[in-house]
């Protein structure tokens, strides 16, 4: 296994939003730096010898890395019985059911189809287009930034949200594990600090675009009032999200 960079932050990847190209701490950042240095090119040629060197590589990184963590975890990977397995597969189905019929679930699949639907929608942008473009000619491209902007950022996080939701809810399940450690430290409320970083730029993404319309969109309402509801079902549901130190973000 490779010896990481000494001035990387530890974990900073398990609590961060997956936008590299934006991120101030990407060259801080093992996983980054293996992502887009170790792993083989997409255009690699599977034919030669150092794209399956490069790809074993990696694979060997990643077994050393689940090898370390259940020493931490005092987990002896070698002696766990079947039954331990059946055991650990039964207690994952039931986390799962919880998860699914957890009111955020369908919030945030609510959510996500709000969204794909409103990027879908050409008959919303044809208008918004003809509306920025009836504007005066210095003000035509401030307006398509903001418009750019928006959409990107909304395209980002939603499908992430969701899914951190699902993590954190996940994780949450786990409170036999989670109990042993303090509030600040469980893996859950920093997943859910992350989601409320997400709602937080979601949010002011579409009152960017609320500030191009003349008279707001019912749906673009919705997708705003969707993600006020989530933000609070996140603080009631991991009151202490907040105390949560994000690695390199919070510190």
């Amino acid at each position: 296994m490779k010896t990481p960079n000494p001035q990387n932050i530890p974990g900073i990847f398990n609590y961060c939003n997956r936008w590299c190209e934006r991120c101030p701490f990407s060259d801080r950042c093992t996983l980054y730096q293996q992502e887009h240095g170790d792993w083989p090119d997409e255009d690699a040629d599977m034919n030669e010898d150092a794209f399956w060197d490069k790809l074993k590589g990696n694979l060997e990184n990643s077994m050393d890395m689940l090898q370390e963590l259940a020493d931490e975890q005092g987990i002896d990977l070698n002696e766990i019985t079947q039954e331990e397995q059946e055991e650990a597969y039964h207690e994952m189905q039931v986390n799962e059911l919880m998860v699914d019929i957890n009111p955020l679930s369908n919030l945030t699949s609510d959510y996500l189809d709000t969204c794909l639907t409103w990027v879908k929608n050409s008959e919303i942008w044809a208008s918004l287009h003809e509306h920025i473009h009836l504007q005066s000619g210095d003000k035509i491209n401030e307006l398509e930034a903001i418009r750019d902007e928006s959409l990107e950022v909304i395209q980002w996080y939603m499908t992430l949200i969701p899914s951190k939701v699902h993590v954190a809810l996940n994780s949450k399940e786990e409170a036999d594990f989670w109990d042993q450690y303090p509030v600040e430290e469980r893996h859950y409320n920093g997943i859910a600090k992350l989601i409320l970083v997400c709602l937080k730029d979601s949010l002011e993404a579409w009152e960017g675009l609320e500030s191009l319309f003349s008279s707001a969109p019912e749906q673009l309402l919705y997708a705003k009032s969707l993600l006020s509801t989530i933000e609070s079902q996140i603080r009631a549901q991991f009151p202490d999200a907040e105390l949560f130190k994000r690695p390199g973000f919070d510190s």
